[in-house]
Formats: C-alpha cells, structure tokens, sequence
C-alpha cells in the first residue's frame, strides 16, 4: 500500500449490526491513498470476527484490540498508531455520506492551505428517512469553492466527525481525546479549533449519523465523563475568551443534560464535579449572551438546594453519610447563594483561623518587603 494521506480511525464496540456498512462506505472512497484503523473496544458481539474476515480481503485495514476502555481511548490508541498526513473519524455505527468526500476535503484542505477542513452532515432517521443537517449550508450558498471560518467567529463544540484533522497540527500541540465515557468529543474539537485558529468549510456531503431510537442510559461512570468534558469546555472558552461557546456550554448544563445531571447530584463525587463545572463559569463571559446576577448558580445545583433545603437532614442519604464533607460544601453553596463570593471567602479564611485584620496586616508587611 502507498503511503496513506488520509487515516480513518474507527472506534467498535459491539458494532456487528452495522460494521460492514460503515467500512464498506470507507473502503470505495475514491481517495485510494487510505487507511483504515479499526480499534476493537473490547467487544463481545461478531465485531472482531467481521473484522477479520473483512481485512483478509482489504489490506489497508488494520485492526488493533485493547479492553473495553472507551472510545476515546480507541480512538487515541489509533492517533499514536496513524501513518496519514490528515485523520478522519468515523464511528461503526454510522458511514461517509458520498463516495467523494474524502478526496474532495483533502484537495480542500491543501488547496486552501488549512489544518482543518469539513463539510456537510446528513442524518439517517430510525424510518429509514434522510435529513440534512443545517450546520454551514447557509454558510456555503453560492460559494462552490467553500470558505475560510475563523473558530472566533464559530464557537461550536459538536459534529467533529464532519472535519479532516491534519496530524501534524494535532501532535504539534498534542491534542487527543479524554478517557471519559461521555462528551469526550467536543473538548477535543475545541482543543483543535483553537490550536488551528480557523478551518476551511467546503459543499461536501461529509458523514451520514444514524440517529438511534435507544435512550442513553445514564449511570455515576457517563454523568461523571459528560461534566468532566462540559468543565473541560467551559475551561476552554473561558481561557480563549470566547463568549458564545462559554454560554453554550452552560446551557448545555442547565437544558440539554440537566436531567441526567440531576438524577445522579445525590452521589457526592458527582455533586463535587458539580461544584467544579460551576467554578469554571466566568460570569463576565456571559454578559449579551444570557442574563446573568451578581453571584452565578448552575441550575442543577439550584435544583440540589431546593430539593436538600436548609436543614442537612432532609438533604439526600447518601450526602448524610458523608457527615461534615457534606455539611462542608452543602454550607459553602448556600453562603455563597445568600451572601455572595466575596463575604462567603472572608469566612472561609476566618474558619481556617486566620481574623481579617491579621491577613491584611500580613499582606501589607509582605508588600513593603
């Protein structure tokens, strides 16, 4: 096989239903110059089985095996593993849209001299039904050789399955996925857009989605991945300044996930993952986006004193058993709800020990030091 421009990293779990379409729409991409690294999950279903049979008569798939772990961390042990000079994902339940779109992004991308470089979305309805996706057709009316979008001018976090990545960008500033088992994708993307400071958008029907009918069912181990990843993002927004993807982000928390969010908040490691996401919010970065008071509370979190009220015994069990833990962060929540950060901190350090009088007198010696 010639030296592949384009790595295909497949991630499979149990993905038996719909492997050989999926690697059948990557196998007659008239971009020849191609890989395919098939990462097994772990499955327990025919996946590895398929994929066997079907790299006996496809030489350029090349299969890889680690214990169920993840996809994100499939798709990382794909990236080290990667010879092309640019890296398109594609999940095993799901296939390219067009014979074409492979070689029609990567002439994009080196004519147009981008790093990252996308098209169209398409998603496969359970009847069998195709919709178009919306995202950049607007964009891209009446321009036929596409356009440059700066990423400030974006501040989008979903669909990365649309993009080529070039590898070079991606380990210039070691950009891979985190080992979460929900929401691992955006901070990903995010990561890319920002290192690449713009991306080439071009008419191609890129990635066809299936869209299941299973609900996802949420446990501690996805809730724990999914607000790890939606911190990750609000990090992310706040420290590149970008202030429409910093409110996206939040309302993510408080609409799109809210319900997950709040059927796991009785379990402390997700309460305190909680508090994390809501220190991570700039409230400055919020202003013209939504409106916001002097003191920022997540939803969810409000959700929790409501439901838990002023007296810890009528806060959930599994917060009773944590004692003072809870007691601690329970009361460290509500200050800052009545009174406001800055009088909630000025007890804080009085708890610690340390009167206000003898920090500021302290702060003062230092600075004629």
């Amino acid at each position: 096989m010639n030296h592949p421009v384009v790595s295909i990293i497949i991630p499979i779990y149990n993905a038996a239903a719909h492997l050989f379409e999926c690697i059948a729409s990557a196998r007659s991409q008239t971009l020849a110059e191609i890989e395919l690294l098939c990462v097994d999950d772990g499955s327990t279903d025919s996946s590895l089985e398929l994929l066997h049979a079907l790299a006996n008569e496809e030489p350029r798939i090349r299969i890889f095996r680690q214990p169920n772990s993840g996809a994100g961390a499939a798709r990382n042990l794909a990236l080290s593993e990667a010879r092309g000079k640019y890296i398109s994902f594609l999940d095993a339940d799901d296939r390219y849209a067009s014979d074409t779109c492979l070689r029609e992004l990567y002439d994009a991308a080196r004519r147009m001299g981008a790093s990252i470089c996308g098209g169209f979305r398409q998603i496969l309805n359970p009847n069998g039904t195709v919709t178009l996706h919306s995202l950049f057709r607007r964009d891209l009316k009446r321009k036929p050789q596409g356009v440059k979008i700066a990423y400030k001018d974006f501040q989008y976090d979903y669909h990365y399955q649309n993009f080529l990545f070039q590898q070079e960008l991606l380990k210039r500033h070691q950009i891979t996925f985190p080992l979460y088992r929900r929401f691992q994708d955006p901070p990903f993307l995010i990561r890319a857009m920002i290192a690449a400071k713009e991306f080439a958008v071009v008419p191609v029907e890129v990635y066809l989605y299936r869209r299941s009918e299973r609900p996802v069912v949420w446990d501690a181990e996805k809730v724990g991945g999914l607000i790890k990843g939606l911190t990750d993002d609000l990090n992310l927004s706040r420290q590149a300044n970008l202030p429409k993807l910093h409110a996206l982000t939040v309302r993510r928390i408080e609409q799109d996930f809210y319900e997950a969010i709040t059927g796991c908040l009785d379990l402390p490691e997700i309460y305190d993952l909680c508090i994390e996401a809501n220190a991570s919010v700039n409230v400055a970065l919020l202003k013209g986006q939504r409106s916001t008071r002097g003191d920022f509370l997540l939803l969810p979190l409000q959700a929790c004193l409501q439901k838990s009220g002023s007296s810890s015994n009528s806060a959930p069990r599994s917060f009773r058993s944590s004692g003072d833990r809870f007691r601690a962060a329970h009361g460290f929540i509500q200050c800052i709800h009545d009174h406001g950060i800055g009088y909630t901190i000025r007890r804080g350090i009085e708890h610690l020990g340390i009167p206000m009088n003898a920090e500021l007198s302290r702060s003062k010696s230092t600075k004629k030091k």
